[in-house]
């Protein structure tokens, strides 16, 4: 048997409810619920859904809401910033044989390429997230 609480869209075992209410929190909210339910709303969800509240407190699915402008800007700016690092992890021995004057021509060109690529990574505008094409990686 499980507690369900809406105010914290989880569940609490009833056979830890000691323990919850020495740690004072023990939801006061709580609704029971049985395994079947547990068990449905602890799994994965349904694409597109996730667990939320119904009216009567008790869960169900609701749709994922849309990211935020300020989510998809941060998306956007973590991702520059997963490009870069793999860009810098393929460049950083370039960097070093140039620095030490035994890069092949070949190499060089590479290392050019990609500093290229890199300049174009770091000159994307954010804040246009998410309608953003990113610069596409030397080959």
């Amino acid at each position: 048997m499980y507690v369900y609480s809406a105010k914290t869209n989880m569940f609490y075992p009833v056979e830890m409810q000691d323990e919850y209410e020495q740690a004072k929190s023990w939801p006061a909210d709580g609704k029971e619920v049985d395994e079947d339910v547990f068990n449905e709303y602890t799994s994965q969800p349904p694409s597109g859904k996730m667990r939320i509240a119904d009216s009567d407190s008790l869960p169900t699915w609701g749709d994922v809401p849309e990211p935020t402008k300020t989510q998809l800007i941060q998306q956007a700016e973590n991702q520059r910033d997963a490009l870069l690092t793999e860009a810098n992890n393929v460049t950083a021995d370039w960097r070093t044989e140039l620095a030490l004057g035994i890069i092949s021509d070949d190499d060089k060109a590479f290392l050019v390429l990609w500093m290229q690529y890199i300049k174009a990574v770091k000159a994307v505008d954010t804040s246009t997230a998410p309608a953003i094409t990113w610069p596409k990686k030397p080959e």
